[in-house]
């Protein structure tokens, strides 16, 4: 039959300690893992919207395949702006300047007063002045 536990497991002190060691590092690093796991969450949804998109000419050519014929993709050629009066306060805390608090404003003003008549009407949000609009102003569509 089998002895107690210290019999079985009969380890000098030197292995005691490095096996308390090793069992720490596989604890934290499964601890890392989980926890970079848990923040790889989807983004949240981002209501963009291309104002102006011209088809612009991408040629691909591989040497390998010469009966390849060139392939024309649409890209915008403006940035993608986020439209004040749909966007979620999930997706204004992504703009420059706008964080939590200032995106939770933004959405409390639509909520009260309606949908913006344009995007000048963001300074009568408390936290944006004229300045901070400028700055804004690339990344915003009123519609």
């Amino acid at each position: 039959m089998l002895g107690s536990i210290k019999e079985v497991f009969a380890f000098t002190r030197g292995e005691t300690i490095a096996l308390c060691v090793l069992l720490a590092i596989t604890l934290v690093g499964g601890g890392l893992v989980v926890y970079d796991h848990s923040r790889q969450s989807l983004p949240p949804r981002l209501i963009f919207e291309a104002l102006e998109t011209e088809p612009a000419k991408v040629t691909e050519t591989a040497p390998s395949l010469p009966e390849h014929k060139p392939q024309t993709v649409a890209l915008p050629t403006r940035p993608l702006r986020l439209n004040i009066n749909t966007a979620p306060a999930e997706s204004l805390q992504l703009l420059p300047l706008v964080g939590a608090t200032l995106s939770r404003r933004i959405v409390e003003y639509r909520t009260q007063h309606g949908p913006f008549a344009a995007v000048d009407q963001l300074v009568a949000v408390n936290g944006i002045g004229k300045k901070n609009l400028e700055k804004l102003r690339p990344y915003l569509i009123c519609e």
